[in-house]
């Protein structure tokens, strides 16, 4: 019985929280540009920078977040985005 129960809590310790991959596209709202390059932040973690066409992959569990954007010049970008687990790419507007 007791190896039952110590093998059931460390297969439950082997899977920590759910972690989604949902792919964005950042685009500037007043030229159409792509945010290319751009340094993306969750609160103050670095979660990556975006490729020639704006897009990043965010590795986050689900939930709503506040995404800052640095792109070209201060001030940032500031926008909010969900994360849900889905593939498709969602596309964002940034405007200051």
């Amino acid at each position: 019985m007791f190896t039952r129960v110590a093998l059931a809590a460390l297969l439950g310790l082997s899977f920590p929280g759910v972690v989604c991959a949902d792919p964005f596209q950042f685009v500037v709202q007043n030229t159409g540009a792509y945010a290319a390059y751009a340094a993306v932040y969750i609160g103050t973690d670095l979660v990556g920078y975006t490729d020639q066409y704006g897009r990043i992959e965010i590795k986050k569990p689900p939930g709503q977040y506040n995404c800052t954007v640095n792109f070209l010049r201060p001030p940032p970008f500031s926008v909010a985005l969900r994360i849900t687990g889905n593939t498709k790419l969602t596309r964002l507007n940034l405007s200051r």
